[in-house]
C-alpha cells in the first residue's frame, strides 16, 4: 500500500487527475505493466516520466512544424 501511495505523489504533482491516469498509462505502456511499475524504484520511475515528457514534447515540436508549411 505504501507504494501506491508514493506513486500517487509522484504522478500527480500539481496534475489533474486525468493527466494523472494518462501518464500512468503510458508509464505501464514503457514498462509492461502494472506489476513492473510497482516493482520500479522512485529515481527510474522518475527518470522514465521525465522521457516521456521529452518524447510529448518533441512529438507537438514536430507537429508545429508541420502545421507552418
Amino acid at each position: 500500500m505504501t507504494g501506491l501511495i508514493e506513486l500517487e505523489k509522484i504522478l500527480s504533482k500539481g496534475k489533474q487527475e486525468i493527466d494523472t491516469v494518462r501518464t500512468l498509462y503510458l508509464v505501464m505502456g514503457k514498462v509492461g505493466g502494472y506489476e513492473q511499475l510497482m516493482n520500479l524504484p522512485i529515481p527510474a520511475l522518475n527518470e522514465i516520466i521525465k522521457c516521456i515528457e521529452w518524447e510529448i514534447k518533441e512529438n507537438e515540436k514536430q507537429v508545429n512544424r508541420g502545421k507552418g508549411r
